[in-house]
């Protein structure tokens, strides 16, 4: 049973995943839940790293601070297409469609520039 359990709940990941990326989890569920709440916590841990920046880039070094933000601009990649084709596909109002489109447009600028910043400050 445990093993059951074990397989079933990594192909449900697995389907979330896959399900996100079509564009067939419902608007609302991954806008607000996937797009907000988690930018929301990348943002919470930014701001802490920016707030305690000489004792963590100490403790955490370089590595680490690269590695969180290489995995944030990669999943603003992935969450953003899942958006667009989620909206694409929202059968209610289409006002929210359209403006779910339009903060992913806002959302693209706002990473385009944050990787130009961040390039601008590597040393060459």
């Amino acid at each position: 049973m445990p093993r059951h359990g074990r397989v079933v709940y990594g192909e449900t990941r697995t389907h979330l995943v896959r399900d996100l990326w079509r564009g067939n989890v419902s608007l609302a569920k991954t806008y607000w839940l996937f797009g907000v709440v988690v930018g929301v916590c990348y943002a919470i841990v930014f701001a802490y790293i920016d707030y305690q920046s000489s004792g963590l880039s100490e403790g955490l070094g370089p590595a680490f601070i690269i590695a969180l933000m290489l995995s944030y601009f990669l999943y603003v990649i992935f969450i953003n297409i899942a958006i667009w084709r989620s909206a694409s596909k929202y059968r209610g109002p289409r006002h929210w469609a359209i403006l779910a489109k339009v903060m992913v447009l806002v959302s693209w600028a706002a990473l385009i520039r944050e990787a130009w910043q961040l390039y601008s400050i590597v040393p060459t």
